[in-house]
């Protein structure tokens, strides 16, 4: 006995077009746009669940709510998985409402990457690395990558030869960086080609041949690469995997400027101003440093700044040496920021301001620039623009006196003399105060001749040394080394010769730097001296300022 046969159940979407149509006989249809889609979504309708959901998560002709928004993605889910997913996602990752859930997003992330394209994956897996609304990962980042790569995704095949070379996700393997980027370059891409050149370049990775480094930066220099176009600037100028070239070096560095390079802008100036594969042009010189610190490179900036207080790039406007200071300053250029400090100190063409000072030079110091890093303690020593820190201006000589700063080496040397800021340690303050006189430093010198002078200090009394360190630092300029140089001569003591007018010159140039009891001795000799005395002083004055100026001289760091 054959059973009936079961009624045919009418099709889901024959049933919305029967609807549809009482819908419109009783005029439903005249109601709004966001009714009509409700209705729909009720009747199974994918796109307009996914419609409605999108309007409940952004407000869009209703209360913004996200539980509906949830509920309406998850319904569409089944049939738009990928859509529906990156709707989710995408509430899951809004953080400013306060919903933000991590483990969420990165579920309906990977759905959407599962049924997606590599752009999703490559999506994924940029949000896995930098923890950007999932959990951070780097090693199931890698994996998305490693998908979305094998579907010959050449941006999926960069990404992954980067991460495999920076050791991201994984350990770090040149073997692999390097066959994905030979993959990437193979296709096409101008980034890759450049860094598998760079790759050829060193002993990692694959062999070194500046042939085929050559080669694959000229593939992407022909793209437009401006870092490409740089490196064939390099291999001409050194002539490796090709004949030295200067002039080819300089049209290569000229290119990448033009290309919008700020590092080409940098270079092309310097080849400019030193005539260097091309004619000097002192004009194009300035006009491509001044494009160079326009697009943020501190250290054009700083050139300019230098170049025009020396006056071989004219101002062509007041203070426009002050304004690049300035600029290379607010670039985090380190000897800018600190030039711009001691500029605060002095007053030297800006407004004495010690808050400025200590703010720039702390600045210059943090970024690790040994000089900043010796004047920032100073600072916190004297209380100039911060409160007297003793501990804290160790702190900083010490970084500097490691960097092999000489006037870290002093500074910290006196400070360990005098137990200030630290525990008293008379043997390593010498041997830092002699690191530092060795260097030339001034204050070191003195220091370190009134100890053999003296005695102490683990120090033995030795009178030429002592005459040694002092006529050094007065020899560099230090007003109390001079000073002291004065007395010696005029008494014959420490070896020195007993000679008047030899301690007239001294005495002169110490009034000149500030030592007022030189003064008074200055003005004695000259009215006791004879005409002839006086002359012979003179001519020997004459002679020490000459050697003075002809050195360079190192500075006290006075703060």
């Amino acid at each position: 006995m054959s059973s009936s046969p079961k009624p045919r159940q009418p099709r889901p979407d024959f049933l919305l077009a029967r609807f549809l149509l009482v819908l419109g006989a009783v005029g439903v249809l005249g109601c709004g746009e966001v009714d009509r889609t409700r209705i729909f979504a009720r009747l199974g309708n994918t796109e307009a669940q996914l419609a409605l959901a999108a309007a409940y998560a952004s407000g869009d002709g209703v209360e913004r709510s996200h539980r509906d928004a949830v509920r309406w993605y998850e319904e569409a889910a089944e049939e738009e998985p990928r859509a529906a997913a990156q709707g989710l996602a995408a509430l899951y990752l809004e953080e400013e409402r306060k919903r933000a859930d991590p483990e969420r997003a990165l579920h309906w992330l990977e759905i959407a990457a599962e049924s997606g394209d590599a752009e999703e994956m490559i999506a994924l897996a940029k949000r896995l690395d930098e923890g950007d609304g999932v959990p951070e990962d780097p090693g199931r980042s890698l994996v998305w990558l490693q998908r979305a790569a094998e579907t010959g995704s050449v941006e999926a095949e960069r990404l992954l030869a980067i991460a495999y070379l920076e050791g991201r996700g994984a350990l770090r393997d040149f073997g692999e960086a390097g066959r994905w980027f030979q993959l990437a370059a193979e296709h096409g891409d101008a980034d890759a080609q450049n860094r598998l050149g760079l790759l050829h370049t060193n002993d990692y990775g694959p062999a070194r041949d500046f042939e085929v480094a050559a080669r694959w930066f000229r593939e992407s220099a022909g793209q437009g690469h401006a870092d490409a176009m740089l490196n064939l600037a390099a291999l001409a100028t050194q002539g490796l995997g090709m004949d030295p070239d200067p002039a080819e070096a300089f049209a290569w560095t000229l290119r990448a400027a033009e290309a919008g390079s700020p590092v080409g802008q940098h270079r092309v100036a310097v080849l400019y101003e030193e005539g260097n594969g091309v004619s000097a042009d002192p004009e194009a010189a300035r006009r491509w440093y001044v494009a160079a610190a326009e697009n943020g490179v501190g250290d054009a900036a700083f050139a300019l700044f230098r170049r025009m207080e020396s006056g071989a790039i004219p101002e062509s406007k007041p203070q426009e040496a002050l304004f690049w200071l300035r600029a290379a300053a607010r670039e985090e250029q380190t000897e800018a920021q600190y030039v711009l400090g001691t500029r605060y100190v002095d007053g030297d063409g800006v407004p004495e301001d010690s808050r400025q000072a200590f703010y720039w030079i702390r600045e210059s110091a943090a970024r690790g620039y040994p000089p900043a890093q010796s004047r920032v303690g100073l600072l916190y020593e004297r209380g100039r623009g911060v409160d007297t820190d003793p501990g804290e201006a160790v702190k900083w000589y010490r970084r500097a006196a490691d960097r092999g700063d000489p006037d870290g080496q002093a500074y910290l040397g006196l400070a360990l003399l005098a137990g200030m800021g630290a525990k008293r340690s008379p043997e390593e303050g010498v041997r830092l105060l002699a690191l530092a006189a060795e260097a030339g430093q001034r204050n070191a010198q003195y220091a370190l001749g009134l100890r053999y002078a003296g005695g102490g200090d683990g120090i033995e009394r030795d009178p030429a040394e002592a005459a040694k360190w002092i006529r050094r630092a007065a020899d560099d300029g230090l007003p109390a080394a001079q000073a002291r140089m004065g007395l010696w001569s005029s008494r014959g003591m420490f070896g020195v010769p007993k000679d008047e007018a030899q301690a007239l010159a001294w005495y002169t140039l110490a009034a000149e730097g500030g030592e007022a009891i030189s003064l008074m001795h200055r003005d004695r000799l000259r009215r006791n001296l004879g005409a002839s005395a006086r002359a012979r002083a003179d001519a020997r004055e004459a002679e020490l300022r000459a050697a003075l100026h002809a050195r360079d001289g190192n500075g006290d760091g006075e703060g």
